[in-house]
């Protein structure tokens, strides 16, 4: 059974710098793999954070990877968590089970596409690398969702993905205060989400959000930024100067009804 949801974008979200990509008869669209991936991400953050038996087979993973070679390279890194993020898919959504039909293509409609001015904000510095000019798209979106996991675990997970997320950007940004101000009440209204989800391109970082699942366990966390020098959240964050906003924070809210698969 397919379950009804709307995708509530609350700001602007981005598919990429090149901006949305079109069907053949010119209609702008959301690949689904990005709300499979932006709710995967957060499911896997979840399970990390609080299943002890996933984080030690997670460090055994690594220990293994330091010991056939004790210095490893960035590419060898990102190949042990690409295998650690596909195992572990296969054990928490039933066998890598997607949330939505990877060939579905989510029509948008093309009045309602901005270019925007989008400012790239350089986290560690502190301040603003760029500003380039990106598709940007806001509004209420009907899509359908297979579950493969429940939906109370779902919320839990969204929630303490995205309010960790957002805590960690709000406190980033305070070198900038018309975006500070806007997580300070952004974070009260994000707890009474139904199921939070951060969508599309946020961040312009070359390896994204890739190791943002191990963020919240300390000794992956440490023994990643001290044996490897690499940091786990991503160094740059994107958001709308104009609108004073960041991007891609969107919900999605069930709609009680199902629907037979087609």
């Amino acid at each position: 059974m397919s379950h009804l949801y709307q995708l509530w974008c609350w700001t602007p979200f981005i598919v990429r710098k090149s901006g949305f990509p079109r069907t053949d008869q010119n209609i702008p669209y959301l690949p689904s793999r990005l709300v499979d991936t932006a709710l995967k991400a957060a499911v896997r953050f979840y399970y990390i954070k609080n299943d002890s038996k996933l984080q030690k087979w997670v460090l055994q993973h690594l220990q293994q990877v330091e010991q056939r070679q004790p210095s490893p390279s960035l590419p060898l890194l990102l190949q042990t968590v690409r295998t650690i993020q596909q195992d572990l898919d296969q054990q928490l959504f039933a066998g890598n089970q997607p949330f939505i039909d990877p060939r579905t293509r989510i029509l948008l409609q093309p009045h309602k596409i901005r270019r925007s001015r989008v400012a790239i904000f350089d986290v560690r510095r502190g301040w603003l690398l760029d500003e380039i000019r990106m598709e940007t798209y806001q509004d209420i979106i009907p899509l359908k969702l297979d579950l493969p996991i429940p939906s109370h675990t779902i919320q839990a997970a969204t929630h303490s993905y995205s309010e960790a997320l957002a805590h960690y950007e709000w406190n980033v940004l305070q070198t900038i205060p018309a975006i500070a101000q806007f997580y300070s009440q952004f974070l009260t209204d994000l707890k009474k989400w139904q199921f939070p989800i951060r969508l599309g391109l946020w961040t312009t970082a070359r390896h994204r959000d890739a190791f943002l699942f191990l963020w919240r366990f300390k000794p992956i966390r440490e023994k990643i930024l001290n044996n490897w020098k690499l940091p786990l959240q991503p160094r740059t964050l994107l958001y709308l100067p104009k609108q004073r906003q960041p991007v891609g924070w969107c919900e999605l809210r069930d709609r009680t009804e199902t629907t037979p698969d087609q």
